[in-house]
């Protein structure tokens, strides 16, 4: 999701949380009514209409990820065991 900034990403795990825009302000220490900002701008850019369908477009995200991260780490170990054989 390189589409969305750093502090998105962070509002949108919270978001994924079930946190309210209120604890999202005071975890992250925003000004007031900054999170409804974020939310706002994350729904805008995921296409998506309500914090439901963002917790599960972030959830999909973080699965794909880890999928990645784990082929990658196979991968790399092949690379590493290919070279101490050779």
């Amino acid at each position: 999701m390189s589409f969305l900034n750093p502090q998105e990403l962070e509002v949108l795990e919270l978001v994924a949380q079930g946190k309210s825009n209120q604890e999202i302000d005071n975890e992250l220490k925003l000004n007031r009514y900054e999170a409804k900002t974020h939310v706002s701008e994350i729904f805008s850019k995921l296409r998506v209409v309500n914090r439901t369908e963002a917790a599960i477009t972030w959830a999909l995200f973080e699965k794909i990820k880890e999928k990645q991260e784990k082929e990658y780490l196979k991968n790399f170990g092949e690379v590493i065991v290919f070279n101490q054989e050779h």
